[in-house]
């Protein structure tokens, strides 16, 4: 699902040049462009290639992980909707265009999902404890991932409390690792604040223009808050921890973001700094389809279209 992701995203449009990033996503450009730089001598065009070309890799990896993460509370089927809707029908497919901070850490978020939900799925604390490092490499790589990864960490130590302890041994060294990204220069690429509706709702950059499928990922969050209908009674109910979490924490990104602001420089279509919350979001996608039946359908087609 990942290779796939990855292909598709590739495909999609040209290059849209080299950002100037600072921090450990500056770093990672500048390690690649170092690499590919010692086999081919590389042109701006060049550059922004690599750059394409590792934004893509990383959605993809999003892609893959969300995939890998529902598959284990509904059919592969489905998971493979979830996974190309990240990939296809969200920012992140503009996103993949140029190199930027916020889609690796939004295949971080992912992955910490990923590992969340295989905690949840074998009742073991030891993945959810693993799942705290990519939270904190989103951190490293995109501090105003900082709302998400408290709020999904904090109900991670609530939900697994029993095992506190092995957590909080996996808590340490993560915020190490996130305090001393930014200590070394990483910051927020966020802007003085205001246009929270445009952000949501402007043609120009609406989340919800850009992305309508977020829609249905709404919808799917009243679907796991209703009661379960239609299961027998020798049928294990799918946890609701996990979605719910991954709602607040997409949520407390999004109204961080919307505070902050979002105004970055270059081109680019749509809320880029909302990335990092759709992966979260999008674990809901299989409820808000169930729910809306032909109509979720219809707005995931045209979420891709757009």
């Amino acid at each position: 699902m990942a290779a796939l992701a990855t292909v598709l995203l590739l495909a999609n449009g040209r290059p849209l040049g080299e950002p100037q990033l600072s921090g450990l996503a500056g770093a990672l450009l500048k390690a690649a462009l170092g690499v590919v730089g010692l086999m081919l001598e590389l042109d701006p065009v060049g550059r922004a290639l690599v750059g394409k070309v590792g934004s893509a890799l990383c959605a993809g990896v999003a892609a893959g992980a969300l995939f890998a993460a529902v598959a284990r509370r509904w059919t592969l089927a489905e998971a493979r909707v979830a996974g190309l809707l990240l990939a296809l029908g969200t920012s992140l497919a503009a996103a993949s265009q140029s190199w930027s901070a916020e889609v690796p850490a939004a295949a971080a978020v992912a992955v910490a999902l990923l590992l969340l939900s295989r905690a949840e799925a074998e009742d073991d604390p030891a993945p959810a404890a693993r799942g705290l490092l990519p939270l904190a490499l989103a951190v490293a790589l995109d501090p105003s991932t900082s709302a998400l990864a408290v709020v999904l960490a904090t109900i991670t130590l609530i939900r697994w409390r029993r095992a506190a302890l092995r957590l909080l041994v996996w808590l340490v060294p993560s915020v190490l690792v996130a305090l001393t990204a930014v200590a070394l220069g990483s910051s927020p690429e966020v802007g003085s604040g205001g246009g929270g509706l445009a952000l949501l709702f402007s043609p120009a950059r609406g989340a919800f223009v850009f992305a309508p499928v977020l829609l249905v990922a709404l919808a799917g969050l009243v679907g796991v808050l209703r009661p379960a209908r239609g299961r027998q009674w020798d049928q294990e109910p799918r946890a609701r921890w996990l979605p719910l979490a991954g709602a607040a924490a997409a949520l407390a990104h999004i109204a961080f973001v919307v505070v902050a602001g979002d105004e970055h420089t270059g081109p680019f279509w749509g809320p880029r700094g909302l990335a990092p919350a759709w992966p979260p979001l999008l674990l809901l996608l299989p409820e808000g389809l169930a729910l809306l039946r032909l109509a979720g359908v219809v707005i995931a087609a045209l979420s891709v279209s757009v």
